[in-house]
């Protein structure tokens, strides 16, 4: 089935070149401001928004709040596609909630990129989350838990269970997520920032993955989580056994790496997920808190 896409531009000229890019892949929709946005959101009821921010009678910044406000829409990826390209901006915009932020003028291939990652993203968030929604119950009574993982696999659904434990199941996931798949790519596999940005652009990231598992240098690796609760606080700990990498760069959103399709998750996870977030020694190891 295919997926259905609303695009948001006030520029008749964006939304022409948006359709001639998407319109073999995508059922496209579009709207010229937000309040048309919202309108379409009701009635075309689209899988995945790609939203300007400078635009007449509701901007996006805006819009993207007022989706985000309501939970029905909560887990509706919102990509910004927008010439505000300042550190000030993408923090703004992933604040709000948007999956992504993508500066224009941009590469198309980033921008395709992107998208069908948004769509696996929701399809594995959504299908896992409906097996918990049945236990969430049991899963808030849980005070501490230890786990180890190895492939991205598991260290997705790994998040989500863990989520459930949180006060905020929706953005603990988020940030719980980013911070367990970068134990695996970067931490255990030994995957660098160049190396995921090719491959994703290239379409092979994840044969390269597979291919790493089942090599010997990385093969024997294993990541571990723990997780305690408290009647204050949650704190995560996740641990590689890689050799470390420099987190610095990426606590905070950089506007260098705009154009590139990965490099947002750890800034995300520090502004949005969690109360405080903490990488010690080398950085094969992560503190994450939640206070409640």
């Amino acid at each position: 089935m295919q997926r259905k896409i609303l695009v948001v531009d006030d520029s008749a000229a964006a939304r022409q070149r948006m359709q001639q890019l998407l319109e073999a892949e995508y059922i496209l929709e579009f709207a010229d401001d937000g309040v048309g946005a919202i309108e379409q959101v009701e009635q075309f009821k689209p899988d995945l928004i790609l939203l300007d921010r400078m635009m007449p009678t509701m901007d996006g910044m805006e819009t993207c709040r007022h989706l985000k406000a309501h939970q029905i829409h909560k887990h509706l990826p919102v990509i910004f596609v927008t010439s505000l390209s300042t550190p000030a901006h993408i923090a703004e915009g992933i604040a709000a909630g948007a999956y992504y932020y993508i500066t224009k003028p941009f590469d198309v291939q980033i921008l395709t990129t992107v998208i069908k990652s948004a769509f696996s993203h929701v399809r594995a968030y959504t299908a896992l989350n409906q097996e918990m929604a049945r236990v969430v119950h049991v899963m808030r009574k849980v005070t501490k838990i230890d786990l180890t993982f190895k492939t991205i696999a598991e260290a997705c659904d790994i998040a989500l269970v863990l989520s459930h434990i949180c006060p905020q199941p929706s953005e603990a996931s988020i940030g719980l997520t980013e911070l367990l798949i970068n134990a695996v790519e970067h931490g255990n596999l030994a995957l660098s920032y160049a190396d995921k940005k090719q491959l994703l652009l290239a379409g092979t990231y994840h044969l390269e993955i597979e291919q790493r598992l089942t090599d010997k240098a990385f093969a024997h690796k294993q990541g571990r989580v723990r997780m305690a609760s408290t009647p204050k606080q949650i704190q995560i700990i996740v641990q590689d056994q890689g050799t470390g990498f420099d987190w610095t760069p990426y606590l905070e959103f950089n506007p260098d790496r705009a154009f590139d399709p990965n490099g947002r998750g750890i800034a995300l996870a520090n502004k949005n997920c969690f109360s405080h977030l903490e990488y010690r020694g080398c950085g094969n190891e992560v503190v994450a808190k939640i206070y409640k």
